[in-house]
């Protein structure tokens, strides 16, 4: 009841001096009906809100008195703390500010109340950045943000990105300044209470100032105080003259100067603002200096009175300890943080290794059981393998030999075949062949004889001279002698075409027997190049052959590979033989057609040699556009009548049923390389 009576007694002494307040009016009618210890604890907070700005020390004793109520009944100690420091900072009291700012911290982040923590943060900043701090004021603002946003409060965020900004322009981090208080000012929306707004200005001003933007500068703080002085706001007037003070300060404009530094100081003198009044003294003391020494001395004397009152030793002392203490508080949750965390990670370790040792003896005994059948299982399994090699390799021989005898099969029924197409056709081949010989043969007899009875001596009566008629009845008969060495010609190639299938159809008698791969290769090339000279004389081609001794003896059909290999190398005698033909018949010879037949084993174990036998010439390659081509049957680039198109073909089909296979590799106008890869068995 006491304390009921002393705030009405109170707020009717200051309604004196205010006249009718809204505000005061609504604070005495909730006062007379508040029976509540709760309801005075928010009316003694509301009364130290509304008296920040105007009269601080009115202020605080409503902040005391709301903290010693919320002590008395336990509750609300948190929002009390907030209000008493914030009171004490608004009156330059920085120890006592940052004491209650702390503890309402700690009370805050209790009940996880981001937006009080928030703004518990921003007014610790708020201190940290009056007193010069200001690594500090940023750190608190940054976590200010990060509060705000928590809460979804984007007005009070805007303001502490306002304030973070203010923090990097005081710091000269000018960079960063920029981006926050533009961030701050194109949100401007947001801004709900005018004087903050009006401090924006005032800060967007400073910062154009010491940038050197003097015209932006002017026009910023010029705004700012226009907003200020139609709220009538002396906290923030006081601020954005003192502003203005160091503006032209700076710009030797003394008068001016000292004009602005002047409202600045009433202004903060009209609220006890003992903060801004330093500000406005020490810019007056400065200015006074050298033209009014008592003026100069009255500032100097205000400057050393608040700068004790505020810096002074006691002051820096109680600042040293609030500060020792939140550093302090903050080691020691850190502290219990880690010590929390590795209890956990201690209990989760002995509960891991007890499971583990569970998991351990479980595995350990299924791990006996296992082994037995494992070992069993290995033996049935190398069992298992033994049986898969040998079936594997009866499959293997069993497919070779399966090839080889549809090869057989497939070279018995092209021989046939061909037999039947020799039977059918030889006979009326050579019925063409003969009777066009024996019809050329009637052809020049009956020529000779028309020619002998022209040619009859003078006076018999027979003998004439070579009429017209006679002339066409020659030219025809000149004719069909042509037409019938055609004939003739075709004849004898479609002969060899038949007998050139006759003898690519003989086969050996496909069973595999064991040869040695390198006499073999050197008896064909010697074969085939007799051969070839035989044909050719005058010619020679340079023969390299590079056989590898290690290759073992294998098991092959002999004379179908070696019949392979008489196909490739014919063609590439005659591969060398026409580039040379095309590049050197009339020219000094600069290079040798060269021919070279390599061996090389490709195994190193007997289970899986490999042989590859390799034929190169330096002719004139195969075109692209062909390559794919060369494997089918009777397709050939010699001239008509110098192949049949069946070796290449017959050959694919050899390596094939070996279980081989066989590779080209050609550069058009420097060679080509044939590769036979044969297997062992």
């Amino acid at each position: 009841m006491k304390q009921l009576i002393f705030i009405l007694f109170f707020l009717f002494i200051w309604d004196i001096g205010f006249a009718q307040n809204p505000k005061i009016d609504s604070l005495r009618q909730k006062f007379a009906l508040s029976r509540l210890d709760e309801d005075l604890i928010y009316l003694y907070y509301e009364l130290s809100d509304f008296y920040q700005n105007t009269n601080p020390d009115s202020a605080i004793i409503y902040a005391q008195k709301s903290i010693e109520l919320a002590e008395k009944v336990k509750i609300y100690q948190d929002n009390a703390s907030y209000m008493l420091g914030q009171a004490y900072r608004v009156n330059g009291d920085y120890p006592k500010a940052l004491e209650f700012l702390f503890r309402a911290l700690q009370l805050f982040e209790k009940h996880k109340n981001h937006k009080q923590i928030g703004e518990c943060e921003n007014q610790i900043g708020i201190v940290y950045s009056q007193l010069g701090y200001n690594p500090d004021a940023i750190i608190y603002q940054k976590r200010a943000i990060k509060s705000f946003e928590s809460a979804n409060d984007l007005d009070l965020a805007i303001n502490s990105t306002l304030n973070l900004g203010r923090g990097y322009r005081r710091n000269n981090q000018f960079d960063s300044a920029s981006i926050y208080l533009e961030k701050a000012y194109n949100s401007l929306d947001l801004f709900r209470n005018k004087s903050r707004h009006a401090f924006l200005l005032m800060e967007m001003g400073t910062l154009q100032f010491q940038l050197g933007n003097h015209r932006e500068a002017f026009n910023f703080l010029r705004e700012s105080t226009h907003i200020n002085e139609l709220n009538n706001n002396h906290f923030y007037n006081s601020l954005a003259y003192n502003v203005l003070a160091v503006f032209f300060n700076e710009l030797d404009q003394t008068d001016s100067c000292i004009f602005y530094a002047k409202k600045g100081f009433s202004e903060a003198t009209e609220i006890s603002n003992k903060y801004n009044i330093l500000e406005s003294s020490i810019i007056l003391a400065q200015q006074y200096d050298s033209v009014n020494f008592r003026e100069a001395n009255f500032y100097l004397k205000k400057v050393n009175e608040i700068t004790d009152e505020l810096y002074g030793s006691k002051k820096v002392q109680e600042l040293q300890k609030a500060i020792s203490d939140e550093q302090q508080r903050q080691r020691k949750i850190e502290q219990d943080r880690v010590e929390n965390e590795n209890r956990i990670k201690q209990i989760a370790f002995l509960v891991g290794f007890v499971l583990l040792l569970f998991i351990a003896l479980l595995l350990y005994a299924n791990n006996k059981r296992k082994h037995k059948a494992n070992i069993l299982l290995q033996n049935q399994k190398e069992e298992i393998d033994i049986q898969r090699n040998k079936a594997e390799k009866s499959l293997a021989k069993l497919q070779a030999t399966q090839a080889q005898l549809i090869q057989s099969e497939k070279m018995a029924s092209l021989g046939e075949l061909t037999a039947g197409i020799a039977h059918e056709i030889q006979n009326p081949l050579n019925f063409v062949n003969n009777f066009s010989e024996v019809s050329a043969e009637l052809l020049e007899e009956i020529r000779e004889a028309r020619s002998e009875r022209r040619d009859l001596p003078a006076g018999e009566s027979e003998s004439r001279s070579k009429t017209e008629t006679d002339e066409m009845e020659d030219e025809i008969l000149e004719d069909i002698k042509q037409n019938l060495e055609k004939i003739n010609h075709h004849g004898k190639r479609a002969d060899a075409i038949v007998k050139g299938m006759l003898e690519h159809s003989r086969t050996g008698s496909g069973e595999k027997e064991l040869t040695d791969i390198n006499n073999l290769a050197s008896e064909y090339l010697n074969l085939a190049y007799q051969s070839f000279k035989s044909k050719n004389e005058g010619v020679d081609i340079k023969l390299i052959t590079d056989l590898d001794p290690t290759i073992p003896k294998i098991e092959l059909v002999r004379p179908d590979i070696g019949k392979v290999l008489l196909n490739i190398l014919n063609n590439a005698f005659y591969a060398v033989t026409s580039k040379f033909d095309i590049h050197h018949s009339s020219f000094e010879i600069q290079e040798l057609p060269i021919v070279t037949i390599k061996t090389k084993n490709l195994g190193d174990k007997p289970d899986s040699y490999r042989v590859e036998i390799s034929i190169s010439d330096n002719g004139s390659g195969i075109p692209d556009s062909i390559k794919e081509k060369i494997f089918q049957p009777f397709f050939t680039t010699k001239p008509t009548g110098s192949g049949t198109g069946l070796g290449l073909s017959l050959s694919y089909d050899i390596v094939k049923a070996h279980g081989g296979e066989i590779k080209v590799e050609t550069n058009e106008g420097e060679g080509t390389v044939f590769t036979l890869i044969i297997p062992a068995t």
